[in-house]
């Protein structure tokens, strides 16, 4: 799965298109950091901080779920799509996203 593909399942379920912005990593980073000091100032974390930024910048960061079974021995019960479908009624439920 990547990035992609989980955005646009998001979209299917919250019935909404976004539009994805690119931004440079070297911004990216500088935001990082930006988010280390403001956690550091009101002691908790930020959104966008250095660990973040770390896993973010990963090559080839993808959600793979064949090693996730081979590793783990885990099986998803439900697929992408349904289980985004799932999520975004509990949060319309829970009156956290606005009725399709």
């Amino acid at each position: 799965m990547t990035a992609l593909d989980l955005i646009e399942a998001i979209q299917a379920a919250v019935g909404r298109k976004g539009r994805v912005i690119r931004v440079p990593m070297a911004l990216t980073r500088a935001l990082a950091l930006a988010g280390d000091v403001a956690g550091k100032a009101l002691n908790r974390p930020m959104t966008l901080n250095s660990w973040r930024y770390a896993e973010m910048a990963a090559e080839g960061f993808v959600c793979r779920v064949d090693r996730m079974r081979q590793a783990l021995g885990v099986t998803a019960a439900i697929g992408l799509k349904d289980g985004m479908a799932r999520t975004a009624a509990w949060y319309r439920t829970a009156g956290w996203l606005p009725s399709a």
